[in-house]
């Protein structure tokens, strides 16, 4: 059985581990999700990298959620 639902474009784990703390800062203000981020660089930059990588795969997470069919 074929569903109509469409699936999200996952970024892999590895990748979001191999981008620069410039990346994801980048990625996090562009990021085009079921939501807007209220997140401006000046807040991003003062965050630690590895929360930068947290919020990144959160989001990632959150978009690749099927809607029920």
């Amino acid at each position: 059985m074929v569903s109509d639902c469409t699936q999200k474009d996952k970024l892999p784990l590895s990748t979001i581990a191999s981008l620069s703390r410039e990346e994801l800062v980048d990625r996090l203000l562009h990021f085009h999700g079921k939501f807007a981020f209220d997140f401006n660089r000046q807040y991003l930059e003062q965050q630690p990298t590895a929360q930068l990588r947290h919020i990144l795969v959160a989001a990632f997470k959150h978009a690749s959620r099927q809607p029920p069919c």
